[in-house]
């Protein structure tokens, strides 16, 4: 997947709210794979350290191991659920905001807005109580980013970013803190992937008399899949561009030339998925 922008009218605001709602799709879309690959690199490495343990455990170990990691997978699938279903929240309110900043109908998407974040209120509350590792994902939000709203012909949008503007602040502050989070575990579990393919399909292989026909691809995949591994930190500094692109868009200072960062983090994370499909399959 690829993300690119066209140029807008620098001048109109209508067409910045529109370029940073498109951002922010493409952001979610991306954060959906990222989130199915986490989840995917849990279920995987799990299977693998139960197979590894599974001759020198009794029947009834076995049965107390599975149970255990099936609980503890379920719950991570749930947080990452929850993860993707704020994020999608999060896209529904910026596509209100570009339709509020070219609509006439102020009460009917105000009103919508509202529900979308009161909505994004409950789901936080729930993502932040969760565990990814030892600590709530609710330790890693950071501080509040003071906003100054800019000055709009449109007084609703304006009374709208006054009004929900720092709430929208403070939801990105979770995003951002459960993607250190989920970027944190999921280097474990894929570096675990890695070093088990390594192990299996180079060099077990290459110490043994016949050397597969694909054991020189395979090997390069496997190597350049872990070095591909930094590139998980795009997903952080994506909703760290995100963040920066709506604060800039709130104080009406918000230009095209704010979003290549993003799509660049964007298209990292597109980069990474692809590479580490090649290292782990």
């Amino acid at each position: 997947m690829c993300v690119a922008f066209l140029p807008a009218c620098a001048s109109a605001p209508i067409n910045h709210f529109k370029d940073f709602a498109k951002a922010g799709e493409a952001f979610v879309d991306a954060q959906a794979m990222f989130l199915d690959n986490a989840g995917s690199a849990a279920i995987d490495t799990d299977s693998a350290t139960l197979l590894q343990s599974h001759d020198a455990l009794n029947a009834n170990e076995r049965k107390n191991a599975v149970l255990k990691s099936n609980a503890l997978l379920r719950e991570r699938l749930v947080i990452l659920s929850d993860i993707a279903s704020h994020g999608r929240l999060l896209r529904s309110y910026f596509e209100a905001l570009s339709d509020l900043a070219d609509s006439d109908a102020a009460s009917s998407i105000g009103k919508a807005s509202e529900g979308i974040v009161d909505s994004l209120g409950k789901l936080s509350s729930k993502i932040k109580s969760a565990k990814l590792g030892d600590a709530p994902i609710g330790d890693l939000v950071g501080g509040v980013i003071p906003l100054v709203v800019g000055q709009f012909q449109l007084a609703a949008l304006e009374h709208e970013l006054k009004t929900r503007g720092p709430i929208i602040e403070r939801e990105l502050a979770t995003q951002r803190a459960a993607m250190v989070a989920v970027r944190d575990i999921m280097k474990v579990d894929l570096q675990a992937q890695l070093n088990l393919a390594e192990t299996a399909d180079v060099d077990r292989p290459y110490i043994s008399d016949t050397v597969p026909s694909d054991w020189s691809s395979r090997r390069k995949d496997i190597l350049e899949a872990q070095l591909a591994l930094g590139a998980a930190d795009s997903a952080v500094t994506a909703v760290d561009h995100l963040t920066q692109s709506f604060v800039a868009l709130t104080e009406n200072r918000f230009s095209i030339s704010d979003l290549p960062a993003l799509v660049d983090d964007i298209n990292q994370m597109a980069t990474l998925l692809e590479k580490l499909h090649q290292g782990t399959n």
